[in-house]
């Protein structure tokens, strides 16, 4: 569901009273709110992969401490269903 249906989806829960469909809504906004959260992750940690002073380690924000040497950003991509392979 993309926020622009969600939108018109809770006008008109809203207008017409209907607690099911809100309580619906209510888990889809969280949804989405959660793969907002984990692409402004990715886009901070691409933003530190570009930059050619970094260090993988100590900068980035993806850098996978349980995976050694190895940065989450493909691990974000496949959750988010972001073709990984380029």
């Amino acid at each position: 569901m993309t926020p622009q249906e969600l939108i018109g989806e809770l006008y008109d829960a809203v207008e017409n009273d209907d607690m099911y469909s809100r309580s619906y809504l209510v888990y889809a906004v969280e949804d989405l709110c959660a793969e907002n959260d984990k692409l402004r992750e990715l886009v901070r940690g691409l933003e530190v992969c570009a930059d050619e002073d970094a260090d993988a380690r100590t900068d980035c924000p993806l850098y996978d401490e349980g995976e050694p040497d190895r940065c989450a950003k493909e691990r974000i991509k496949r959750e988010l269903g972001i073709e990984a392979d380029a």
